[in-house]
């Protein structure tokens, strides 16, 4: 929850969010090449359509 109130839910959304927050404290996690970033961009939709979401059909899986 940010800290007006209002929920974010999406991967990148949240990544965004505590980067934008606070990324000028600590190591910097973001990657160093354009590739590094389109995989995490990458690892992150993908666990939000498939994984986390009522379009995954594997068995006995109920999204959270």
């Amino acid at each position: 929850m940010c800290a007006n109130g209002m929920t974010i839910f999406e991967s990148n959304v949240i990544l965004d969010y505590c980067r934008d927050k606070w990324g000028e404290f600590g190591v910097n996690l973001e990657m160093d090449t354009p590739e590094d970033r389109a995989f995490v961009n990458m690892v992150c939709r993908l666990h939000d359509l498939y994984v986390a979401s009522p379009n995954c059909t594997q068995p006995n899986f109920a999204h959270s």
